[in-house]
């Protein structure tokens, strides 16, 4: 055989095997998209919708914190997967109880916004977070028009055919280190540490007692703390159940703490 026919051959051989291996690739490689049947991936929906919000409340930082979004996802494939649309679900608990119950170390401001919309086959998650906009374009307002607002967790879940969203808007600014204490001479007391941003002269805590409101106790640091760690000492002489403990930033009440 002369080295014209190896060449021949060679080439042949080479060909033979690059085709082979395209065809396999056809054969096993896996769908570019996932199944009608599947459902919309919640996920960019998610981030489809985070976009046009971000873009909405131009001025505000609007980061993500974990808690927020935990909120904000487990209150949405709540309603989807029970079929209602309100912000207090089947059990009674509206949406500070939950945080209070799923997120009880947390210290700030939130407020939640739900809505409810059809999943659309083929629709883009771009053109979901359209329509959800345009729906619900004054509540959206509303729940943005806050300054003070610094997070935002939201939620979107599709379940049996029904969509629901979840809006957690949030000023986070400490989280407790541990569980606070009460004691009749003691009172109430906590400590904790400040996000990033926040000052720990800037918080107050007071008694809330039905309609009387007691005078603030502003939040206290010893020497060889760090300058975010705080601590709140409320007087608490006898426990009520109709008493609460209120934690405060520059006079912005949050979250109406238990007295435990």
């Amino acid at each position: 055989m002369d080295g014209a026919m190896l060449g021949g051959v060679a080439i042949a051989t080479v060909l033979i095997v690059l085709l082979a291996r395209v065809v396999a690739k056809e054969n096993h490689e896996g769908p570019t998209a996932p199944p009608a049947w599947a459902g919309p991936d919640c996920g960019l929906l998610e981030e489809a919708l985070r976009k046009l919000l971000v873009e909405r409340a131009a001025g505000s930082t609007l980061g993500q914190v974990a808690e927020l979004s935990e909120l904000a996802r487990h209150h949405a494939f709540s309603m989807a997967a029970r079929n209602f649309s309100s912000g207090t679900d089947p059990e009674g608990l509206d949406h500070q109880e939950r945080r209070r119950r799923l997120h009880p170390s947390l210290v700030g401001r939130t407020s939640e916004m739900i809505g409810r919309f059809e999943p659309l086959s083929g629709q883009s998650p771009e053109a979901f977070a359209r329509a959800f906009v345009d729906a619900n374009s004054e509540a959206l307002d509303v729940l943005l028009g806050d300054e003070h607002w610094t997070s935002l967790g939201l939620g979107v879940s599709v379940e049996s055919g029904r969509g629901a969203v979840c809006l957690v808007a949030g000023e986070v600014w400490a989280q407790l280190m541990r569980k606070a204490s009460w004691g009749p001479d003691s009172g109430w007391i906590c400590e904790g540490m400040t996000v990033e941003g926040v000052q720990s002269n800037e918080l107050s805590a007071r008694l809330v007692c039905g309609q009387v409101i007691e005078a603030c106790s502003p939040a206290t640091i010893e020497l060889d703390w760090k300058p975010e760690r705080f601590r709140l000492h409320v007087e608490v002489p006898e426990l009520s159940e109709d008493c609460w403990i209120e934690i405060l930033r520059n006079g912005r009440p949050g979250l109406r703490r238990p007295i435990e």
